[in-house]
C-alpha cells in the first residue's frame, strides 16, 4: 500500500502545481497530457487518435485550458470519504517532447502565419478550443 500512497502524494502535487509533459492515465489508458502551464491556467489535450493498429498519439486538434485550480478536478474523485484521492495516476514530463511539438509546430506556426509569436497557448479564454482552424 506504500507505493500506492506515494503515487496519490505525486498525483496531489502535479494536480495542484502541472507541469509541461505531464501524462495521466488510468490503469495506462491516457487521460490527458499538459501541453503548456501559465501561473493561472494549464492547456492540455484528452483525446487520442489511432496512427496504426496498436498505437496511438494525441489528437490535438481540440486542447482545453483551464484554471489552474479547475484542472484536478477531471482527475479525482468528487466524494467526501476520497477526497485528495485521484482514479487517474501521473508520469510526470513523460510527454514533454510532445508538449514541446505542439508548443513549436502548432501553435508557433499559427501565429507566425497571422504574424504574431505566442508562448505555446491557444486562443484568449479558458474552455477547450479547436486549434485546427
Amino acid at each position: 500500500m506504500k507505493d500506492r500512497d506515494e503515487q496519490q502524494k505525486v498525483n496531489l502535487k502535479h494536480a495542484v502545481d502541472p507541469q509541461r509533459g505531464d501524462y495521466w492515465h488510468e490503469m495506462f489508458c491516457p487521460i490527458r497530457v499538459v501541453l503548456h502551464v501559465t501561473e493561472d491556467t494549464v492547456t492540455f489535450c484528452e483525446k487520442t487518435k489511432q496512427t496504426k493498429p496498436d498505437h496511438w498519439t494525441w489528437d490535438i486538434d481540440k486542447v482545453c485550458r483551464v484554471f489552474k485550480d479547475e484542472f484536478r478536478q477531471g482527475l479525482e474523485y468528487q466524494s467526501v470519504p476520497m477526497k485528495d484521492k485521484f482514479h487517474a495516476d501521473v508520469v510526470p514530463g513523460a510527454h514533454v517532447v510532445f508538449a514541446d511539438y505542439y508548443r513549436d509546430e502548432v501553435i508557433n506556426a499559427k501565429a507566425q502565419a497571422q504574424g504574431r509569436q505566442v508562448e505555446g497557448q491557444a486562443g484568449g479564454g479558458v474552455g477547450c478550443v479547436d486549434v485546427a482552424n
